[in-house]
């Protein structure tokens, strides 16, 4: 941390001491919905708790009539294009097998 600081006051900067965090690369790093690690790009677990919970609720809501399938596909094409930034084909494969509106999707 000392060199770390020690580089930025050379160049006349200061780390936020709130907002900076400083950890290994192993641990992952969070940034919009996801966790960077070395070589993996993996949804973050609330993330993927919230949108399976959202599709259980839209699939529940399309099979009582009161969803058109179509509005339920345009929200789903919206999740698999969040979803195929990380790593997630069987992820994505696994939450999509069973859907009919979802047929064409991985």
């Amino acid at each position: 941390m000392l060199a770390f600081n020690a580089n930025l006051e050379t160049e006349l900067l200061r780390a936020h001491p709130h907002k900076t965090q400083l950890r290994r690369c192993r641990d992952g790093a969070s940034f919009v919905g996801f966790v960077l690690r070395p070589g993996r790009l993996r949804v973050r677990n609330h993330n993927l708790r919230r949108g399976c919970l959202r599709l259980k609720l839209q699939h529940r809501a399309v099979l009582a009539g009161t969803l058109p399938a179509a509005a339920a596909r345009t929200s789903l094409l919206s999740w698999n294009a969040h979803l195929a930034h990380g790593h997630t084909w069987r992820l994505r494969r696994r939450l999509f097998a069973g859907l009919a509106y979802a047929a064409d999707l991985p």
